[in-house]
């Protein structure tokens, strides 16, 4: 009876064990394998040898049959003379990077290793601020969502560094270049350094004020209408220029002017303030020559603070949100009621040639991953319309809500004092800049006047309708545009 006993208990252990073995590995997750984008342009190049031609189409014909590492083997081995262990030799004769070969091999085993690619990027916003906070919180994790389908084969892990640490943009543009970074996010000065006609953005006046639905209401308004409509224009000629645009957003919001020694409430009181450019944009420093500034200095984001304690700058913008950041509050008094300065935007790049290798790896080696044919660029094409639409729900909001906040507290803890620039002399200052939209039309290195005829057509389109009450909430919720056009159709068909 104990020995009947003990042998039931045996039987029973062991098959418990064999349970929670199969349960285990049925659970394990396949193994991924992580590269840098410059690690993979063995795949991307990828052409088989015809030596080896039937080799491979066997492999993925035998990896749709569902066949296992032992049945693959035993045909490569018996059709083709090539056993496991000559697998290297073979992969090192068809080009594959000696990085790869362990993914490879996984892959021609039916192994279903998952790929992995770092997708590293570099912001102007530092770590901490509203920007950056958002990209990690929002947009980032919307990416890992619109892949989630394709999770068990291909994945992209986010890297994302705050401003500073890789440098200033022009660092950014060089190591997008390089291949360094794949995509950035900056100031819109940062566009004007691959396609000059974006520094139409910095003209004074070009945007319509609208302070109730921008600060107090955190609506989408007039910037949104341009902003949008502008976008498939502006991809085209960063294109031209190896670059794809990701977005359009808030880089700063209107750009009101502070000041320390004295109001600013006639045009003629600029003639006493040094004001700045950056030492990327294009057509700063005549646009500040026009407004009637004694003279502009030219410095980077990161020196404002600095420039303004040694009083080398005495004005300074009022992006608001951003001035409690850069900490400049407490070298100004002064804060001009209207944006004499215009709007300040930001736009997020990516290296065209990023988009074109993953195409490429998804047509040459995408078969071997199990992937059809064209599935990596249906892929990319997600990618697009997801960040896009990241950076316009939730970097533009994101600010907005933060650059309304700012001035509320500013103000009434009496930082700044809001002085009353008015009408008469709002009019004055469009005298000395409307004149500059078509003098730096068509001058090289500046925008075309077609393009600047375009902006102005979407500005008369916003203003029509609005006039005529047909912005809705739709519109002021949900950037639904009334005359029905779909702000991210453009991307969907990237690649054609």
């Amino acid at each position: 009876m104990t020995t009947k006993i003990i042998v039931l208990f045996f039987c029973f252990s062991l098959g418990f064990h064999l349970l929670i073995v199969s349960a285990t590995e049925t659970r394990q997750e396949p193994k991924v394998y992580t590269f840098n984008f410059t690690d993979i342009k063995s795949l991307t190049n990828l052409v088989i040898p015809e030596k080896y031609k039937n080799f491979w189409d066997d492999i993925i014909q035998a990896k749709k049959e569902g066949k296992t590492s032992e049945e693959i083997i035993s045909m490569t081995k018996s059709k083709h003379g090539i056993d496991i262990d000559s697998y290297d030799f073979v992969l090192k004769k068809i080009g594959i990077s000696k990085t790869l070969f362990s993914f490879v091999k996984d892959c021609l085993l039916n192994k279903k290793p998952v790929f992995e690619l770092l997708f590293k990027g570099a912001t102007t916003p530092p770590k901490g601020s509203t920007q950056y906070s958002d990209a990690i919180e929002a947009v980032l994790p919307s990416l890992f969502k619109a892949l989630k389908p394709y999770k068990d084969m291909f994945r992209l892990k986010p890297r994302l560094y705050g401003g500073g640490i890789l440098g200033d943009e022009p660092d950014y543009i060089r190591k997008m270049k390089l291949g360094e970074i794949q995509f950035a996010g900056g100031s819109i000065a940062m566009g004007e350094m691959v396609a000059p006609a974006i520094c139409i953005f910095d003209l004074p006046f070009l945007f319509d004020y609208e302070p109730i639905k921008y600060y107090d209401e955190c609506k989408y308004c007039q910037i949104d209408w341009i902003l949008d409509k502008a976008a498939p224009t502006l991809n085209i000629l960063l294109e031209e220029k190896g670059f794809v645009l990701m977005g359009l957003a808030d880089g700063g919001g209107y750009e009101c002017i502070v000041t320390q020694k004295a109001p600013i409430t006639k045009v003629e009181d600029l003639a006493d303030y040094t004001f700045f450019v950056f030492p990327q944009s294009r057509i700063a420093g005549e646009i500040n020559k026009a407004m009637g500034f004694k003279k502009s200095v030219v410095c980077k984001p990161w020196d404002l603070p600095s420039f303004a304690a040694s009083g080398v700058l005495d004005s300074l913008l009022c992006c608001w949100y951003w001035n409690v950041l850069l900490q400049t509050t407490p070298y100004f008094k002064y804060v001009t009621d209207y944006p004499l300065r215009g709007f300040i935007a930001a736009i997020v790049l990516v290296r065209q040639q990023t988009f074109i290798n993953l195409v490429q790896l998804g047509r040459r080696f995408g078969p071997m991953m199990g992937m059809e044919n064209d599935e990596m660029l249906t892929i990319v094409r997600k990618l697009i319309s997801t960040i896009s639409t990241g950076v316009k729900t939730v970097l533009r909001r994101g600010l907005r809500m933060k650059e309304g906040e700012a001035r509320r507290r500013i103000i009434k803890a009496g930082i700044y004092k809001m002085v009353k620039f008015p009408p008469s002399e709002i009019e004055k200052m469009k005298m000395r800049i409307l004149p500059l939209y078509d003098k730096l039309a068509d001058r090289k290195g500046t925008y075309p006047k077609w393009f600047m005829d375009e902006i102005l057509k979407y500005r008369a389109e916003y203003r029509k309708f609005k006039k005529q009450g047909k912005l809705t909430r739709k519109w002021y919720d949900h950037c639904i545009f009334p005359d029905g056009y779909d702000p991210y159709q453009w991307s969907m068909s990237w690649g054609k």
